[in-house]
C-alpha cells in the first residue's frame, strides 16, 4: 500500500530511536557469523534488508524425530540467528512476541524469606566494600531475562521459604509457557490476532511509531518463514496439518493487515479531530475556562514558579489546557451554520467502525465518513466501550437523563479531504460524537480517545 503524504507526515518516525546494535558484525545484531555484513537500512523501511536476502528463507536440515514443540522452537531460533537485526528495539519486540505465544518463558520473581538478610551498610568496612566491587567487576554479565511489559507492575515478589516452593513457581511458569505454545500451534490465527490486538495494546507496545511499524513486520516475516518451511505440525490427534496451515495463512493475513493498520492507529489520532471538527466544537461548545490560562499562572499557586529566564525558556508560556483553536470559517468560509443550528445537549461516547469513506462531499474541501456501532464488545474492564453511553455535551460527564437515540444506527461525519486519505475502512474510533440540529443534522467529533485496528477483539473474547 503506497502511503499518502498525510499519513507519512502523521507517522513520522524519530531516527534517534533507531540505535544500531553495536557493530553490524557482532552477535547481538547478527548472531550467525557466517552471514555477510549488510548496510544499515532506512529506519522507516528496515525490513528491506530481509527482503533482499533470499538465503534466509530456508531452514537448515533438521532431524526427523523432532517433536512438534522442538521443531517450532528450532524455527524461531534459526529465524533469529539468520537475520540481520539492525536496531536494538527489534530484538525487544521479537522477545515480546515469543513470550506471548509460548516460545519464551516468563521468569517468576520471588523473595527468599528464610535466608539471612544482608547486613546493614554501616556494618561493612572499606575493605569489604572494595572486595565486593572487585568481585562485581570480574563477574560474568548476568543473563537478561525478557519479561512482558507490566507483567509484574504493582505486584510484590512471591514470598518463598524453601527450594521446593521455588521449584513449584518454576514448574507453574513452564506449564503456562507450554499452554500458550500449544494454543499458538493449534490455532496460530487466534494467537496472532490476540497478540497484535489486545495483548500488545495492554502491554504498552503501541506507544511509539517505531513499535507500530516494526512489531507486525517481525510477526509477518516469522509466520511466512514457518509456513515456507512447514515448521508447524499437529501436537495431537485433535487437529490435522491442513487445518493448521489454513489457520497459519489466516494469521499471515492478520499480520499483513496489522502492518497497515497498527501505524494508522497513531496517524489517525494525530489528524483527528481535524480543522472542521475543531471548528464545529469551538463554534457550538463554550469553553469552561478562559483561554488565557498559561503555564506561569498555573504554577503561581501551590507550585513554585521558575526563578530564572533560562528556566522559563525551557518551560515556555504556551497554553497547556486548551486545544488548538480553529474557526469554522477556515473550512466553510463565511457561514450561517451557528445561527441556523443548535447543539443537542446530549452527546454519544462510543466505539464506532468506519464503514464507508467519501473523498468529496457537497461541501467543497470536505470529505465524508460513515461510522457504524462496533457490535459485540465484551471486555469487562472496558464497560464504557461495551455500549454507547450518553454524556453531557458541555461537561462530558456521563449520566445524562436523555438517551442518545443515534447509538444503534450509522452516523455521517464531515472531515477534511486530506483526513480521508489517512482513514481506513473497518478500523474503529472511540470518541465523543456530538450533533447539531437545524434544517439538517450535522455530526462532529469532540475528541478521540482510542483508535483500534479492524481485527481487534476484546480480551475476554478469548
Amino acid at each position: 500500500m503506497p502511503w499518502s503524504p498525510e499519513f507519512l507526515s502523521a507517522i513520522a518516525v524519530d531516527d534517534s530511536v533507531f540505535e544500531p546494535s553495536k557493530d553490524a558484525n557482532d552477535d547481538e545484531c547478527y548472531p550467525n557469523a557466517r552471514r555477510c555484513r549488510l548496510p544499515k537500512p532506512d529506519p522507516a523501511r528496515w525490513w528491506t534488508c530481509w527482503d533482499n536476502d533470499n538465503s534466509i528463507l530456508v531452514m537448515a536440515p533438521r532431524e526427523h524425530d523432532l517433536s512438534p514443540e522442538n521443531l517450532i522452537h528450532n524455527a524461531a531460533g534459526q529465524f533469529r540467528a539468520d537475520r540481520f537485526w539492525p536496531f536494538k528495539f527489534l530484538g525487544f519486540l521479537w522477545d515480546q512476541f515469543r513470550l506471548d505465544v509460548g516460545l519464551l518463558g516468563v521468569t517468576p520473581i520471588w523473595n527468599r524469606v528464610d535466608q539471612a538478610q544482608k547486613l546493614p551498610d554501616d556494618e561493612f568496612d572499606d575493605a569489604d566494600a572494595e572486595f565486593e566491587q572487585d568481585v562485581a567487576a570480574h563477574a560474568p554479565a548476568k543473563r537478561r531475562h525478557a519479561q512482558p511489559f507490566y507483567a509484574h507492575y504493582g505486584k510484590d515478589p512471591v514470598q518463598v521459604s524453601s527450594d521446593e516452593e521455588i521449584k513449584q513457581l518454576l514448574n507453574a511458569s513452564r506449564e503456562d509457557k507450554l499452554r500458550r505454545l500449544h494454543a499458538f500451534m493449534q490455532d496460530p490465527a487466534t494467537a496472532v490476532q490476540k497478540f497484535l490486538g489486545s495483548s500488545s495494546h495492554k502491554g504498552g507496545l503501541w506507544w511509539s511509531n517505531e513499535h507500530l511499524l516494526g512489531l507486525p513486520k517481525i510477526v509477518l516475516y516469522f509466520l511466512r518463514y514457518v509456513l515456507e518451511n512447514n515448521a508447524l505440525l499437529p501436537i495431537d490427534n485433535t487437529t490435522n496439518l491442513a487445518s493448521i496451515r489454513h489457520s497459519l495463512r489466516d494469521a499471515i493475513n492478520i499480520a499483513e493487515k496489522a502492518c497497515i493498520e497498527l501505524p494508522l492507529t497513531s496517524a489517525i489520532q494525530k489528524v483527528l479531530p481535524d480543522a472542521f471538527n475543531l471548528g464545529m466544537k469551538n463554534a457550538f461548545i463554550p469553553f469552561d475556562e478562559p483561554q488565557t490560562k498559561t503555564l506561569p499562572s498555573l504554577l503561581s499557586g501551590d507550585k513554585k514558579c521558575p526563578d530564572s529566564a533560562e528556566a522559563w525558556q525551557h518551560c515556555g508560556t504556551k497554553d497547556i489546557w486548551t486545544p488548538d483553536y480553529r474557526s469554522l470559517t477556515e473550512t466553510l468560509g463565511m457561514t450561517t451554520l451557528p445561527l441556523t443550528h443548535a447543539l443537542h445537549p446530549v452527546a454519544e461516547r462510543s466505539l464506532r467502525r468506519i464503514v464507508s469513506l467519501y473523498a468529496t462531499s457537497d461541501i467543497p474541501g470536505l470529505g465524508k465518513v460513515t461510522l457504524a456501532p462496533w457490535k459485540g464488545w465484551d471486555v469487562a474492564e472496558d464497560k464504557n466501550i461495551a455500549e454507547p453511553i450518553a454524556v453531557d455535551t458541555i461537561t462530558g460527564n456521563s449520566g445524562a437523563n436523555d438517551v442518545c437515540k443515534q447509538s444503534d444506527r450509522p452516523i455521517e461525519l464531515f472531515v477534511l479531504e486530506g483526513t480521508v486519505k489517512v482513514l481506513k475502512l473497518g478500523m474503529g474510533i472511540y470518541a465523543s460524537w456530538c450533533h447539531v440540529l437545524g434544517p439538517d443534522e450535522v455530526w462532529f467529533m469532540q475528541d478521540v480517545r482510542m483508535v483500534l485496528p479492524s481485527y481487534y477483539k476484546g480480551e475476554e473474547a478469548w
